[in-house]
């Protein structure tokens, strides 16, 4: 399917009545394109019929946050002062992430979460049209304002300092959760981060569905993965997640691999420990492997160095995602983990808190740069 293939189809879910004219409008294209890509899906086997009845198409349902980002970046900021930079604008979020990659990955996804009915929450779910994201799930809220992020980067793009207003995301609470209970349990895989509350947590795990991977998003929120451990499929954590997961310190690669193994124990499948510069490591329970950028060794913890970065916010979200359609395509661990890894490392590339170039080929280009091997105990 190709990408506005999929924006036409996302329309039609959204609202199976549509007329060719309106899904032109919305799209800003020609009517007779409509009918062509129409045409093709039916073509395709997506379209069945008279009436867009749709056939059942596996796909991926995104859990949790919907924010717009605001990054300033100053060659050196200096306390109490106005500081000369820049400052950028751009559809953010976790999970809004998440579904933007899977999406530019040419899989059908859906996200399930809350804005405000504002200007910044209409930007977001034209975006999220843009890249044919199924948004119908999405909860507008009239009382809340949109979630914003706003993070201050440091003259090498890395986070110094972030700040967060996301009361709308409690929106996305446990009833939430359980209007869409059949969708979020028939979906491929799920994909949720921790911006949820522990009882919207419980209401996904309620649902029974296999294979959920989750984000923890940040040491403070992380706590409250760990009563559903043993219900997760996947968990993407950094150091400092890690030791709020396990209780265990990451300060050197046997503690690393200490604490993907008690991860293992609490009944995670797979799990993906994020290490920065140093890579990642990705282990399914029988083996470990060991991802990182090919540059010159140096004094890190696993013998990576600190790349030159544009922005690191994203960054591990487009890990994530690709991890998550690595599942959806059935791929092998390690084939998966490499991609992720190049994906990750593109993205660090752009001020924009997702590549505007990231697609498959680009990440398929990227796989050089990728070292990936497997560690021995």
């Amino acid at each position: 399917m190709t990408n506005r293939e999929q924006a036409v189809l996302a329309l039609i879910r959204q609202n199976p009545q549509i007329c060719q004219k309106d899904l032109a409008k919305r799209l800003g294209i020609e009517r007779s394109s409509v009918a062509v890509h129409i045409a093709n899906l039916t073509r395709k086997g997506f379209i069945r019929g008279k009436g867009y009845i749709l056939d059942s198409v596996p796909y991926v349902a995104v859990v949790g946050a919907a924010n717009m980002d605001i990054s300033g970046r100053s060659g050196g900021l200096v306390d109490r002062e106005s500081n000369i930079g820049r400052i950028r604008l751009s559809a953010g979020g976790v999970a809004r992430n998440i579904a933007e990659v899977i999406a530019r990955l040419d899989i059908p996804v859906s996200l399930l979460s809350a804005v405000g009915d504002d200007a910044h929450g209409q930007s977001i779910l034209e975006e999220c049209r843009r890249q044919a994201i199924d948004i119908s799930r999405v909860h507008q809220d009239s009382s809340l304002p949109t979630s914003i992020y706003m993070a201050f980067l440091a003259a090498d793009g890395d986070m110094q300092v972030a700040v967060n207003d996301m009361a709308v995301a409690g929106r996305i609470d446990a009833h939430y959760i359980r209007q869409h209970r059949n969708f979020i349990k028939n979906a491929a895989v799920v994909v949720v981060d921790a911006n949820l509350s522990e009882a919207a947590l419980e209401a996904v795990m309620e649902t029974g569905q296999p294979r959920i991977l989750a984000d923890p998003v940040s040491a403070i929120k992380a706590a409250r993965l760990k009563p559903w451990l043993s219900a997760l499929y996947a968990v993407k954590p950094n150091r400092a997640e890690a030791e709020v997961l396990t209780g265990i310190k990451v300060d050197s690669r046997a503690a690393a691999v200490a604490v993907i193994r008690d991860l293992h124990q609490q009944g995670l499948q797979q799990v993906y420990l994020s290490l920065g510069a140093d890579g990642v490591l990705a282990s399914d329970g029988q083996k470990i492997w060991l991802a990182h950028i090919k540059r010159p060794a140096s004094a890190g913890l696993l013998g990576g160095v600190e790349p030159v970065m544009a922005n690191t916010t994203g960054c591990g979200d487009v890990f994530l995602a690709v991890i998550a359609t690595g599942l959806y395509r059935a791929l092998p661990l390690a084939e998966a983990l490499e991609l992720a890894v190049a994906a990750a490392d593109l993205n660090t590339r752009s001020e924009a808190t997702i590549h505007e170039q990231l697609g498959l080929d680009l990440i398929l280009a990227g796989r050089k740069d990728v070292q990936i091997e497997e560690l021995m105990d």
